[in-house]
């Protein structure tokens, strides 16, 4: 990374927080009952919140956004457990970034943060998947992409699961692989084993991809969002742009975050192929070895990000018809199951994909069986 330093940023941010833990964390628990949800999500149950009179003058700011980890079945692996930590260190950027990013006010061990409240509106509310997004945020997100690039490893926090990060592209996405096939195959199997299999993925599929997978090209590692879709940047009125959620940020191959990237924002296929070209460009500017193998290399990316998309979008379609078992909800989940299988279906080899009426009809099946009884 660029020389500088950060400590004046990150000690203003700790004093911030260590003088929330306690008046401020009463305040909110006070005021919860009369939060305003903004963008919640599988995730995360979020709140904007008016900070009173006192809290202003403690905090300067009059509204805070305060997110609490909704209890679910762990499909995403936290790198950090501390999202904090990563907020700091992007905030006080030698320089500073191309987009901004909240700043943590308050952290508590129960899965309750607050950040300060960023004002705008997410792309996902106004360009809706498969529509064209403005050029100029696409270069922000490009621009950051290429920032981070900067990153070395030792100005990371440790791993709070102190395993030490991959060695190599190659390491990095087998490590990517083992994860999809330990914890949301494995670890899901007793609910949501037989519905997976009637889907057509049987027990070691994952596992099977990781065989065919060839060597990549190894590039220099980065700090990763992994998780950079249209819901989590934020535009305001005068087209500044923000970036949220680094709670499932990683360190490893830059060309995992690209592939990311594409596969959840769903550009249109042709803005899709000058993003790929501006990557390569803005990227490569920045850190040519970062770029190498790009042809060959982001399509297997792509596969491991559509082929492990297969469990959590099956058992949160699951899940979301147990919750509320309707016409429009199993409707609703047998498009959904369909999309993904479709999706699926090269990297992980399906002989067919099932239809959408016979999505409906095996996830129907799974709730008067399994789903019901969970």
């Amino acid at each position: 990374m660029a020389g500088g330093s950060r400590s004046a940023s990150a000690l203003k941010a700790r004093s911030l927080t260590e003088l929330s833990l306690g008046q401020f964390s009463y305040a909110m628990e006070r005021l919860s009952a009369k939060g305003r949800p903004v963008g919640s999500g599988y995730h995360h149950l979020n709140l904007s919140l008016r900070v009173p009179r006192r809290g202003y003058r403690m905090l300067r700011y009059d509204t805070v956004k305060v997110r609490r980890r909704v209890p679910a079945i762990d499909l995403v692996e936290r790198v950090w457990e501390d999202e904090g930590q990563l907020l700091q260190l992007l905030r006080s950027w030698p320089g500073g970034l191309p987009v901004g990013v909240p700043l943590l006010l308050h952290h508590s061990h129960d899965g309750v943060s607050v950040h300060s409240y960023v004002p705008g509106t997410s792309l996902a509310d106004r360009y809706p998947e498969g529509s064209h997004l403005p050029v100029r945020v696409v270069e922000r997100i490009l621009r950051l992409f290429a920032e981070l690039t900067e990153t070395a490893a030792k100005e990371l926090p440790e791993p709070s699961s102190g395993r030490p990060f991959a060695v190599n592209s190659s390491a990095f996405l087998r490590e990517r692989v083992e994860f999809a096939q330990r914890t949301l195959a494995d670890r899901n199997a007793g609910r949501f084993g037989d519905l997976f299999t009637s889907l057509g993925v049987g027990p070691w599929a994952m596992e099977k991809f990781g065989e065919w997978l060839p060597a990549l090209t190894d590039r220099p590692f980065a700090l990763l969002h992994t998780d950079l879709h249209r819901g989590n940047v934020i535009v305001d009125r005068r087209t500044r742009v923000t970036v949220l959620d680094w709670e499932h940020a990683s360190y490893g191959d830059p060309l995992y975050e690209l592939a990311t990237h594409l596969c959840r924002t769903r550009y249109p296929r042709q803005q899709e192929v000058e993003v790929i070209r501006r990557w390569e460009e803005v990227v490569g500017d920045r850190s040519p070895a970062s770029v190498k193998g790009l042809a060959e290399d982001l399509r297997h990316f792509i596969d491991y990000e559509r082929a492990q998309s297969f469990y959590p979008n099956t058992i949160r379609a699951a899940l979301a018809y147990s919750a509320d078992p309707t016409p429009r909800t199993l409707a609703a989940g047998g498009r959904w199951l369909h999309r993904t299988l479709r999706e699926a279906a090269d990297p992980l080899r399906l002989k067919r994909v099932s239809s959408e009426e016979e999505c409906r009809a095996e996830l129907l099946r799974w709730y008067e069986g399994d789903g019901r009884a969970g």
